[in-house]
């Protein structure tokens, strides 16, 4: 069997994928709009009209975060930029759905 190694790029803006399996790179694939799409937006989506009974919200990434974000009308939470907030020494946390989340 022939090694395989997955390497992330976690950016502010888009995020990738890709793994390298043997001769052969394979770049990660999503899904925006039904097509295809080798970039992951690198944003979050908290569903109010979704959220569980135990008031927790449902969490949405990359691509099923527009998704989601444009069929509730931008009702819930969303979040961009994390990678700039997480790396703050001033950011703690944030409030959702009147809770704190670190």
């Amino acid at each position: 069997m022939s090694a395989r190694i997955l390497g992330i790029d976690y950016g502010t803006t888009n995020s990738a994928m890709a793994m390298f399996e043997g001769d052969e790179l394979k770049l990660g694939t999503f899904h925006l709009d039904g097509q295809p799409t080798q970039v992951f937006r690198s944003v979050l989506y908290c569903s109010y009209e979704e959220s569980e009974d135990q008031g927790k919200p449902v969490l949405y990434a990359g691509p099923k975060a527009i998704e989601q974000y444009l069929e509730e009308g931008g009702t819930g939470r969303w979040i961009q930029s994390t990678k700039s907030f997480l790396g703050s020494p001033s950011f703690d946390g944030t409030y959702i759905y009147n809770r704190f989340f670190r």
